[in-house]
């Protein structure tokens, strides 16, 4: 009798061992599914970054942009004092902008500076809109050179030539800010 009582614990022994060793096999598996799920997610998050050379309909039609571009743009009121001040400079100055689409700064402050060249009837030719990845990357448009930390950066140029730069969010205000570089050329 006690072999039989010995002979099913060990069976049942046997059992919870398969069990207890499906169990390990299928947790590992489902973690490496879930792993591969969430770089899954990564990729095509990022796949979603405008990047490289864009523009303002770009912008403005992008998925992750339009709404933000919309609402700052329509809600920010520049101030008009300021730019008189602007005007006469603003034409000899070109700007490059370099933005994060996946960025809150970038979402407000791209569709104020809109607003503001679009109060000046500022020529959009003048303007070169850069797209980046949270790595500050911009696809196979090489930025090295801007040394670009973090997005916005509103670099503003004369003959060719770097006059001053709005990064992140203003110091004061954008029309302000500009108002500034243009002043200390």
């Amino acid at each position: 009798m006690f072999a039989i009582i010995a002979g099913s614990v060990l069976n049942i022994s046997d059992m919870v061992k398969k069990e207890l060793s499906l169990l390990f096999i299928m947790a590992l598996f489902s973690g490496t599914l879930l792993s591969q799920n969430e770089d899954q997610q990564g990729k095509s998050e990022t796949a979603n970054f405008i990047t490289g050379q864009t523009d303002r309909m770009h912008l403005q039609n992008d998925s992750l942009f339009n709404a933000a571009f919309k609402q700052e743009y329509s809600q920010y009121d520049p101030d008009q004092r300021i730019l008189k001040k602007v005007e006469p400079e603003i034409y000899m100055t070109s700007v490059t902008i370099v933005l994060g689409t996946w960025c809150s700064d970038s979402r407000e402050q791209v569709p104020r500076f809109y607003k503001i060249l679009d109060n000046l009837n500022y020529n959009s030719d003048m303007i070169q809109v850069i797209g980046v990845d949270k790595n500050k990357q911009a696809g196979n448009h090489n930025i090295e050179e801007l040394r670009i930390e973090k997005v916005p950066t509103f670099i503003f140029y004369q003959n060719g030539r770097e006059i001053g730069r709005i990064i992140e969010t203003p110091q004061v205000t954008i029309e302000k800010d500009i108002l500034k570089i243009l002043e200390q050329k």
